[in-house]
């Protein structure tokens, strides 16, 4: 029995206003992604180089370009066909959006380098949007209906999920600037102005000029047990080693002078920010580090024991001071790469030459405790809290009227301050998983936090890209403390 024409016209009006609702929000919310985009793009332009704000200067003028070129060929198609100017001013609007995402999307991939991560980005941007364009092209012409009739019939049936999308927490529960986690100490005028010693500020040329030496020994085995055949090639190299050790006299003088003042850092006095103030130059001070461990393997190895441990205990200090002050995800790696470089070269030492009470003294004091040092790991994870706090999330920094409406705007997909919140928890857990050093649990709470979600998708994709990878953190941590704590302990069972 067939049903009453009443029923199947209900149905088929419901179907309608469902796919109409689907189609409208698609578009509603990719247009509102790319305004995310576009605000974080333009809050990352103070660390980008000439090339990524050349793109990013473009948006408005593609933005403007686009929608030009739209309304001139819905003119014409609308001239041809008879169409209404709301019919012709709709599609535009669902068609320019859908064209002004996928454009803001892939320059945002561009400055940020999410391509090097996501290389088939472009393709599945593109081929969202040729199948919402077919999806809105093939329900309008299937249904009759206006676009301008189905979008606003979209935003009233879905105006309770935009609502929840849209809801936010009323405040940030924890906001933290670095001047709330650097100690005062680590912003010494006279330090910072050695440190930059070779880093170019403001267009200036640096004070010295690095060139790398000839000769480099690399790094040695993560075992101290399999160390002999890379000594074995250290003293058949030992002309190239000795004439790149000379080399490098003003490196070796620089990183005794960073030695003798209380912390090495390249922090400003003010307005510490990580990522764009001048750092200190790595490389002439990783140079130093690993040359001086190799010239130490060669001094060991000729019985001149006090002279290979009074050179690594200056290289002992200088690292570890180093690593104090380490905020940047460079600089930390770098720091606990080189620290445990160190202490497993004085370790080798120690089990093949006789050393004075003295020198084992030295060596000691520069070596620390036994204890873990914690502290430096706290101060890392609430760094990185505090600068992207700072840098990206705090929007009592958007004054411009401009930057205010698009963070409104963009609330359906972006909850600033939920994301902060959420950040704020994570990096509490996190902290605490990993000065347990339970790796297990650390990566399992990152897989949570990392998770795709609905609500607040586009704080979730801000924040998986933006924060650090922390169980990589924790481990290079106490690989290295762990060799230090070993390296203590041999020093005073003496």
């Amino acid at each position: 029995m067939p049903l009453p024409r009443s029923i199947v016209s209900s149905g088929r009006a419901l179907v309608r206003a469902v796919l109409a609702a689907g189609a409208g929000i698609c578009s509603l919310l990719i247009w509102l992604f790319a305004l995310l985009l576009t605000t974080v793009s333009m809050s990352l332009m103070e660390v980008q180089d000439d090339e990524s704000r050349r793109l990013l200067g473009w948006i408005p003028r593609f933005a403007a370009g686009l929608f030009a070129v739209i309304f001139l060929a819905s003119l014409v198609v609308g001239w041809r066909r008879k169409w209404g100017l709301a019919r012709m001013l709709a599609w535009e609007f669902v068609l320019g959006s859908l064209l002004l995402a996928v454009g803001t999307l892939l320059v945002f991939a561009r400055t940020t380098g999410a391509l090097e991560y996501y290389p088939n980005l472009p393709f599945a941007v593109a081929a969202i949007q040729v199948t919402a364009i077919l999806a809105l092209l093939g329900f309008a012409r299937w249904s009759q209906w206006e676009p301008s009739r189905f979008l606003i019939l979209s935003l009233f049936m879905l105006s309770p999920l935009l609502s929840w999308l849209s809801l936010d927490e009323p405040a940030v529960r924890q906001p933290r600037h670095l001047s709330d986690v650097v100690p005062a100490e680590m912003r010494d005028p006279a330090a910072r102005e050695l440190a930059l010693r070779y880093t170019s500020q403001e267009g200036k040329a640096s004070v010295r000029r690095f060139h790398w030496p000839r000769f480099l020994p690399g790094l040695p085995p993560r075992s101290i047990s399999t160390w002999e055949p890379y000594v074995a090639r250290l003293l058949k190299q030992r002309t190239e080693l000795e004439a790149s050790w000379a080399a490098i006299a003003p490196e070796r003088e620089w990183v005794a002078d960073l030695d003798t003042r209380p912390v090495i850092t390249d922090l400003p006095m003010q307005g510490a920010q990580v990522w764009q103030d001048p750092k200190i130059a790595l490389p002439p001070f990783d140079v130093v580090i690993n040359l001086g461990c190799a010239k130490a393997l060669v001094l060991a190895t000729d019985g001149k024991g006090d002279e290979a441990a009074a050179l690594l205990t200056g290289l002992l200090s200088a690292v570890r001071k180093f690593d104090a002050s380490a905020l940047t995800y460079q600089r930390y790696f770098t720091a606990r790469r080189e620290l445990r470089q160190v202490a497993s070269t004085v370790r080798y030492v120690l089990a093949r030459v006789e050393i004075s009470s003295a020198s084992r003294a030295a060596l000691a004091a520069a070596c620390g405790d036994e204890q873990p040092d914690l502290t430096r790991l706290r101060r890392f994870f609430d760094a990185q809290y505090a600068n992207l706090y700072e840098v990206v999330f705090d929007q009592s920094t958007v004054t411009d009227p401009f930057g205010k409406a698009f963070y409104n705007v963009a609330r359906l997909v972006y909850n600033p301050n939920t994301t902060v919140n959420e950040l704020a928890v994570f990096t509490a857990a996190s902290r605490a998983l990993a000065e347990k050093g339970d790796l297990v649990a650390l990566e399992r709470a990152e897989r949570h936090f990392r998770r795709g979600r609905l609500k607040n998708f586009g704080g979730a994709i801000l924040l998986d890209y933006l924060t650090f990878d922390a169980r990589q953190v924790t481990q290079r941590f106490w690989e290295s403390e762990d060799e230090r704590r070993a390296l203590a302990r041999e020093l005073r069972a003496g």
